[in-house]
């Protein structure tokens, strides 16, 4: 069969070579070939079980210590009051500084929340794993803090409030632990900040000035006699706060000064400009004078330095 001058035998009879499975080709004819298929998309990249465990065993394991933590420290409140009021210190702050709690609690189970959700999706960490171990054993010892502080009225009450000073120390120190290894303000990632460095950080801040005020109470201790009114009067704390005297010069007047200092220069080298907020809450909370407005105005500065030096990627350690 001749078509445009050319042989061809496709005509679908049963001298069609397609019929019989073969194709007749000329020599020296050019043959055109089908175009390629695109290419498959890849799939989706798979989570190894291995790393999905590690990504949801943080915040399941910060949502156990934190429950534990938060209902031994609710139980306990009214002893715990009362110890701080019995031994109250030139620098104990009003009752309304311990508000921040409340902001810690949701905090902290927001960012519980969102790291679940992150632990179950792509393969991303909102936190380093390490860094939740490290928080869930600080609620842990927060929790036992309170069963140690609340029994300092009664007859071992140095050794109830030195055991529970120790706690507290070692709470802190994991705390600050779990903020330096996550440093999340170097990564500058909004949903690590949100969900990570603002709620741990305020923890870590806010027990640092918890464990000097425990220390403290700890010190007064081995020289005084507990102030027995606190146990017998309801929410005295706050009360006979206000009507103590105004320390301006003995040396335990400079201790926010002092924690204020340390706190800024390690928040500084982190760089974590939640850091120093808590501690300064707790300070503008105190009897006022101008060792603790220095301390303040310093723990401002140093908060605003450090964001500073995490929008200009400048650091110094």
């Amino acid at each position: 069969m001749i078509r445009d001058g050319k042989p061809t035998f496709t005509d679908g009879s049963l001298f069609d070579p397609k019929s019989w499975g073969m194709e007749l080709k000329w020599p020296g004819w050019a043959y055109e070939s089908p175009p390629p298929l695109p290419p498959e998309p890849p799939a989706p990249p798979m989570m190894p079980p291995d790393d999905r465990w590690r990504t949801v065993s943080g915040p399941v394991a910060v949502l156990c210590a934190f429950s534990l933590g938060a209902t031994l420290n609710w139980s306990c409140g009214r002893n715990v009051g009362e110890s701080a009021c019995a031994w109250r210190l030139a620098y104990s702050p009003h009752g309304r500084a311990f508000g921040i709690w409340g902001v810690i609690y949701l905090s902290m189970v927001g960012s519980i929340a969102v790291q679940l959700v992150d632990g179950f999706g792509p393969v991303t960490y909102a936190a380093e794993p390490w860094t939740n171990y490290l928080i869930a054993w600080s609620w842990i010892l927060c929790g036992f803090w309170s069963i140690a502080f609340s029994n300092a009225e009664r007859r071992d009450a140095r050794a109830a409030l030195g055991l529970a000073a120790f706690i507290l120390a070692s709470a802190t120190i994991t705390a600050v632990g779990a903020v330096s290894i996550e440093c999340s303000w170097r990564t500058r990632d909004p949903w690590r900040l949100i969900a990570v460095g603002v709620p741990y950080s305020m923890f870590a801040g806010w027990l640092s000035l918890a464990c000097v005020l425990s220390i403290g109470i700890f010190i007064k201790s081995l020289t005084y006699r507990p102030d027995d009114e606190c146990y017998r009067e309801t929410r005295a704390y706050s009360t006979r706060l206000l009507a103590d005297p105004v320390d301006r010069r003995s040396w335990s007047s400079a201790v926010p000064l002092l924690v204020a200092t340390a706190v800024s220069i390690y928040a500084f080298l982190i760089p974590d400009p939640i850091l120093p907020l808590p501690v300064a809450w707790g300070i503008v909370n105190m009897k006022g004078h101008v060792k603790n407005w220095v301390a303040i105005e310093l723990l401002l500065v140093t908060s605003i330095a450090c964001a500073v030096a995490s929008v200009m990627d400048v650091w110094l350690w």
